[in-house]
């Protein structure tokens, strides 16, 4: 089990702290293709029915998964 630690910065700037820096695990200059989302929020406005929870790109729902299922072991 994972115990949530405070960074040393807190208080600063966090896209100025070292550490922090650190944590962030995808740059904003590798992000999708915005045009992919517009179309996706717009067929899901536009759905009969749907998902309570959408993902997109297909290709990320397993990492937001992991990401989430991380989440709930955390002790602080």
């Amino acid at each position: 089990m994972r115990v949530a630690r405070r960074p040393s910065c807190l208080g600063e700037k966090l896209h100025k702290c070292p550490e922090m820096q650190s944590r962030v695990k995808r740059p904003l200059n590798n992000q999708h293709d915005p045009q992919e989302m517009i179309d996706a929020m717009i067929d899901v406005i536009t759905a009969a029915s749907h998902r309570y929870r959408t993902i997109t790109p297909d290709s990320a729902a397993e990492m937001v998964r992991r990401e989430q299922a991380d989440k709930w072991s955390v002790i602080v």
